[in-house]
């Protein structure tokens, strides 16, 4: 099994992808590019959609709150902790990516930045102290 964009696939439907990556005629922006262009019925397929509560922009955690009722987690600590099947699950970082933030200030961007980095400290920690 490999995983591209999140997605299992078999070393040969795994080929198959690298190969739309490599026809020089292919111009792409980002993994969903390639993922439309391999599969472009996927989103007719009901199956293959995963609600909003696993795909929520980071820009977009304030409007999901409000006009949808999803909650948002602020703290780590609170994962573990959370029962509602209104909790968002994933946070897509569209553009700034915070791994590439780490030991920069981010107190002017949205509060899940620092959620994904105090995740990545407890996550590194652990890892130091075995």
């Amino acid at each position: 099994m490999f995983t591209f964009a999140g997605i299992r696939t078999s070393h040969g439907e795994y080929q198959n992808i690298i190969s739309v990556l490599n026809n020089k005629e292919n111009k792409f922006a980002n993994d969903q590019d390639v993922l439309h262009q391999y599969f472009p019925n996927w989103s007719q397929n009901e199956g293959l959609n995963l609600g909003h509560l696993y795909n929520v922009f980071v820009e977009h955690l304030g409007d999901a709150h409000k006009s949808l009722g999803y909650t948002i987690i602020s703290d780590i600590n609170e994962i573990a902790a959370q029962k509602s099947p209104d909790t968002i699950k994933v946070i897509h970082y569209v553009a700034k990516k915070p791994w590439t933030l780490i030991g920069e200030q981010v107190a002017s961007l949205p509060a899940a930045y620092s959620l994904w980095l105090q995740a990545y400290e407890q996550i590194r920690q652990k890892s130091l102290t075995g």
